[in-house]
């Protein structure tokens, strides 16, 4: 399935510039998704170092989302 994100012109208002302005957040909020999927289990792996191609992953064990519910509900931003 080929996706892409689709932002609504009026997405600064609703975020706003500072809506996340530290990782400590952006962890909070992604885990808190997790917890709206219905996960009991969220895993989260740090990089030995935060260089230029590090990854944090996040996963659980919640609920998936259908090829629809990702393109009409999580690929769509605002």
């Amino acid at each position: 399935m080929e996706a892409n994100f689709r932002i609504s012109p009026r997405i600064l208002e609703h975020l706003g510039v500072a809506a996340y302005t530290s990782l400590t957040k952006c962890l909070a909020e992604l885990c808190s998704n997790c917890y709206d999927a219905d996960a009991e289990n969220i895993w989260i792996t740090l990089p030995e170092n935060f260089s230029g191609k590090a990854k944090i992953i996040i996963k659980d064990d919640g609920l998936g989302m259908s090829p629809d519910d990702m393109r009409d509900r999580y690929l769509y931003i605002g």
